[in-house]
């Protein structure tokens, strides 16, 4: 898959009031990726959502989502129920196991 990178920066628009913004893109990079590694970047990024679309689409595993949805969870001792869910959705239940374990809730 190819990806392309902007950088977006406000400038305020010559041709408008001052209150009004013109918003410019450049063209940082254009670059050929592979479905695998976008996915490990949105993951790398906490774009978890757009992880999991990706995975849907072109039928990569969702552990790696999962594990770092949960893990961010456990690591701000949030031991409700969206906790909970994220972790029966990891099938690496040694993980899983290893991460309740380790883990102390308040």
């Amino acid at each position: 898959a190819d990806a392309l990178s902007f950088f977006r920066h406000d400038t305020a628009s010559p041709w408008t009031h001052s209150s009004s913004t013109l918003l410019a893109y450049r063209l940082i990079s254009f670059t050929s990726t592979t479905p695998e590694e976008l996915f490990r970047a949105r993951i790398a990024h906490g774009a978890y959502e757009e992880a999991l679309a990706l995975a849907t689409h072109f039928r990569l595993h969702t552990d790696a989502v999962y594990r770092e949805m949960a893990a961010a969870a456990l690591a701000a001792h949030s031991c409700d129920h969206r906790t909970l869910r994220l972790l029966s959705c990891v099938q690496h239940t040694s993980w899983v196991l290893a991460r309740c374990l380790s883990t102390t809730c308040a």
